[in-house]
């Protein structure tokens, strides 16, 4: 039996085949998304640097930025019925699978609550074969945040896309939060950045703050919508409306959690975990983005102790 075993052993390098090579043979995954995101961009950065740091036997193909929700659906198909599995990333990805249902391991990012669009309906323990990570943080935490940087806001406006996939559930967490901490608030649906723009010049109903949602219309003319809200601070969702001069945001870390998805592919793919072993990723650790000059320009006061934990940009 030794001698049966050494030669199969001496075959194997013979061919280039070592056991670590047989052990590591290629699985393939298939990555894509919607339109331009610079947020899922570095999500998926993080991800492939992570994956092969951990499991350079996964192969990855990459068709992301689709024209469209309906590309994504073509590209998914095609990735179920040829990969081992599929990385379907942003908001329009979960809520479309949250009907497309998929054969082989389906991984999601950078995308709010899976469970809000009826995706995923456990994110401890998935139930199906669709796990991956979440920048959902609680919307009472974000606010609490804001208030901790501009006390005397009791009172805030939040202007949202109605047409982003997550506008209905950023709204519905905000308006719970507003209830528990005994907030003012109202909300500004808008479909046009020259909506968003003349909502911030108006301020209509007086409010001492405004916030944006993560919604792409409102971070690529955050600076068009800060300029118009004049003294009034302007928070925000997300840490690229922060960049582009909204004082504050309370994120989700998207390198981080782009290590995170990474890990869950490897658990699944490589380790053999079974899904419903994976839960959904978190940043149970978000940071709080300031943007200096904004601070200054409106003459806020940002206590030392809160400055010394956030990530300050200028």
């Amino acid at each position: 039996m030794k001698n049966k075993l050494s030669f199969v052993a001496v075959a194997l390098v013979a061919l280039g085949l070592s056991g670590q090579a047989v052990a590591q043979a290629k699985i393939e995954v298939g990555v894509t998304w919607a339109g331009k995101s610079g947020a899922t961009t570095r999500l998926y950065t993080s991800m492939k640097d992570r994956l092969q740091e951990i499991a350079p036997q996964i192969s990855l193909e990459f068709a992301g930025e689709q024209a469209d929700i309906a590309k994504v659906e073509e590209t998914i198909k095609k990735f179920d019925s040829s990969k081992a599995a599929t990385v379907a990333l942003r908001d329009s990805a979960a809520t479309l699978l949250a009907t497309l249902k998929t054969v082989n391991p389906t991984f999601l990012g950078g995308t709010n609550n899976p469970k809000f669009y009826g995706t995923i309906k456990n994110i401890q323990a998935p139930e199906g074969n669709i796990t991956g990570v979440t920048y959902f943080l609680p919307k009472d935490i974000i606010i609490r945040s804001f208030i901790s940087l501009l006390p005397e806001a009791d009172f805030f406006s939040f202007i949202g896309d109605t047409k982003h996939s997550s506008f209905a559930v950023d709204k519905e967490g905000s308006e719970e939060a507003c209830k528990q901490l005994k907030l003012r608030c109202t909300f500004n649906a808008v479909t046009t950045a020259d909506e968003a723009k003349d909502i911030a010049a108006r301020n209509p109903d007086g409010a001492k703050a405004f916030v944006l949602m993560n919604h792409g219309l409102l971070i690529d003319n955050t600076k068009a919508i800060v300029a118009s809200a004049g003294k009034v601070p302007a928070f925000a969702f997300g840490d690229a409306s922060v960049k582009d001069g909204a004082v504050a945001g309370l994120v989700a870390d998207v390198g981080k959690l782009g290590v995170q998805l990474a890990d869950a592919i490897n658990d699944v793919l490589v380790k053999k975990k079974p899904v419903s072993a994976v839960p959904v990723g978190l940043d149970n650790q978000p940071l709080l983005v300031i943007n200096m000059g904004s601070v200054n320009r409106l003459g806020l006061n940002i206590p030392l102790e809160i400055l010394s934990t956030g990530t300050v940009v200028d």
